[in-house]
């Protein structure tokens, strides 16, 4: 139920040293904002932890599947 702001790769790639400096492929995930009361709420949620665990799994069998450029 949260807005997607979909996939930005190289200009993202530029500004965060943990993808800039890595020898090996790394993904970056933003999973809500804490200054959202809506998304805080629901964040704060067991829920939510659920929700983004298997989000990030999905996530890791579509790279598996599909490979990390055709995604």
């Amino acid at each position: 139920g949260l807005k997607t702001r979909g996939v930005k790769c190289e200009q993202i790639k530029r500004q965060f040293f943990v993808l800039r400096k890595t020898g090996m492929l790394a993904i970056l995930t933003e999973n809500g904002f804490y200054n959202n009361r809506e998304e805080l709420k629901y964040l704060m949620s067991d829920q939510a932890v659920e929700d983004v665990a298997q989000a990030h799994f999905a996530a890791i069998q579509e790279i598996e599947s599909k490979g990390i450029y055709n995604i």
